[in-house]
């Protein structure tokens, strides 16, 4: 009657094929909502990471109002995965259903695979 304290891959694969969809699909809305400069002035926003498919735009190059509107409008490839493919569609593409390894947050992996394949893509 104890409670497991982690899920394989292949647990986990099968969990999200069989669950509802639910967008953003591997973030949680921060309490509070800032940008992130980095030393390099490119500009992403806490819900994301310093990955090159979350930037929103570059202080040197990018007025604010572009940046902003960057992030309001799901321009950057990060934003627009979370709220347009469906973590079923990550699952089905990238996941194990026979996966022993132990989930170690999966989904954020499927993502930036998935976002480096567009990545790839626009070069």
């Amino acid at each position: 009657g104890v409670e497991r304290l982690w899920k394989t891959v292949g647990e986990r694969v099968i969990e999200i094929l069989n669950g509802e969809e639910h967008f953003p699909h591997t973030v949680s809305y921060p309490k509070e909502l800032f940008f992130i400069i980095q030393s390099n002035w490119d500009v992403f926003t806490n819900m994301g990471t310093g990955e090159p498919w979350w930037i929103l735009g570059n202080m040197r190059r990018d007025s604010l109002q572009d940046i902003v509107d960057n992030f309001e409008r799901t321009k950057s490839i990060g934003l627009r995965v979370i709220y347009n493919v469906s973590l079923k569609d990550l699952a089905k593409q990238y996941g194990d259903p026979s996966s022993r390894l132990i989930n170690g947050g999966v989904e954020n992996l499927w993502l930036a695979d998935y976002c480096e394949q567009q990545m790839a893509e626009r070069r």
